[in-house]
């Protein structure tokens, strides 16, 4: 997510982090046909992310790999993930190499460009190499040799590592898990959203948004309730049943973590009626629409505040393409965006084309290969004039990454056989 330095684009909202000559997109919206693999482009980055998160408790020789299914000589490939991120300043890149359950190659690079770029190997891994499955930097501090005794063939080192306390790795595992939120459905879910707003303060941000939009909220609020003791019950025997189901299986002992399950979350939104006083309203008396709204904006502003990686399927969902917009908009806006948040979501809102603030590089087309994989690439590869409506262009396929419809009058004759 770095821009190109073309100059037809505006700079906008660019990030110049200290440590990187490049500089950053807040923005990267995926467009393409129904099936052409937008939705596989982020669930990637997801699985990575949680491969590295998770890999210590479940390695790979676990895991169900997902393997390209049209072509059956993938059957039996590698399948390689690495990934460049800043953290504390440094730019790194961390990657791996996974086939049939072992891990074949995993590395650890920083990068240094105070005099001329350089490249520095902190771990490196191969299981293939005659020199031994590990190299440490002598830079990199801690346990390595011990750490590397015990990750498996199927684990991760830098899992393991995060696991062992290892300084470095340790903070760099916590940099995935906190920097990293994905939305893949419209969770309307109200205790959960609920909880998300109160515990971090956000009930304020989001009551202002509302209040500025089209749908007479005046305010929003966030209450604690206790759970009544019919619902304590229906919880109490739903888990035992659950319990008794999940038990009867042989050697699993499952018990459920302790929560705060006797109380509840519930929001309400407040609107002025005709005699100007204001009247309470339940969650549930909501549309799914300002539903889906309030679940995104709780992780918009908590990213826009602490900065993060924020990964969207379908941003347009339940939405109006003027929120949308405006939800692009605070990511583009570097008074609200000072921590240097990012946006990546996948769309088939074309109005959201005609966005000023765009660059044609944080504009990705997905398209399906003929051999059924998929191919990404930015507006910043084509030829486009600056004053060229895009949206115009998209949709009348000089860019490709649009649905073929050239079959489609022969629906009405094959419906009718």
């Amino acid at each position: 997510m770095t821009a190109t330095n073309s100059k037809q684009d505006e700079e906008y909202n660019l990030f110049e982090p200290e440590g990187l000559r490049e500089k950053v997109l807040p923005i990267v919206a995926i467009y393409g046909a129904n099936g052409a693999g937008k939705t596989n482009v982020i669930a990637a980055l997801m699985f990575f992310v949680h491969t590295i998160l998770h890999n210590h408790r479940r390695d790979f020789s676990e895991i169900n790999f997902p393997k390209f299914k049209l072509d059956p000589s993938f059957e039996k490939s590698e399948s390689e993930f690495d990934i460049d991120f800043m953290f504390e300043g440094v730019h790194y890149n961390y990657g791996y190499i996974v086939n049939d359950g072992v891990v074949r190659s995993e590395w650890l690079y920083s990068f240094s460009y105070k005099q001329r770029a350089s490249r520095t190997v902190l771990f490196h891994r191969d299981v293939e190499s005659e020199d031994g499955e590990y190299y440490f930097n002598k830079v990199l501090k801690g346990k390595n040799k011990s750490i590397s005794d015990v990750t498996s063939r199927s684990s991760l080192f830098l899992s393991t590592a995060a696991k062992s306390n290892h300084d470095l790795i340790n903070r760099i595992y916590d940099y995935f898990k906190s920097s990293y939120n994905f939305r893949f459905r419209n969770d309307v879910q109200e205790n959960a959203i609920a909880k998300k707003i109160k515990d971090n303060n956000l009930t304020k941000d989001i009551g202002s948004f509302l209040s500025l939009i089209d749908i007479g909220a005046v305010e929003m609020n966030v209450g604690i309730y206790e759970v009544d003791d019919e619902q304590k019950e229906i919880k109490a025997s739903f888990k035992q049943a659950l319990m008794s189901v999940l038990n009867s299986k042989e050697n699993v002992d499952f018990k459920f973590p302790d929560d705060d399950s006797n109380i509840e979350y519930k929001i309400s939104i407040s609107r002025r009626n005709s005699n100007d006083k204001l009247v309470k309203f339940k969650y549930g008396d909501e549309s799914l629409g300002t539903k889906s709204l309030i679940s995104l904006l709780a992780s918009v502003f908590l990213i826009l505040r602490e900065g993060g990686i924020f990964v969207v399927d379908e941003l347009e969902s339940s939405l109006h393409t003027l929120l949308s917009l405006k939800v692009v908009e605070l990511f583009n806006c570097s008074r609200i965006n000072s921590k240097g948040a990012q946006l990546i979501f996948t769309t088939h809102e074309t109005q959201l084309l005609n966005y000023k603030g765009f660059r044609k590089d944080e504009v990705w087309l997905a398209e399906k290969c003929e051999n059924g994989s998929t191919k990404i690439a930015p507006l910043s590869d084509y030829s486009i004039p600056n004053k060229s409506n895009v949206r115009n262009g998209y949709l009348d396929g000089r860019f490709g990454a649009v649905p073929f419809l050239g079959l489609m009058n022969n629906f009405e004759k094959l419906w009718s056989e």
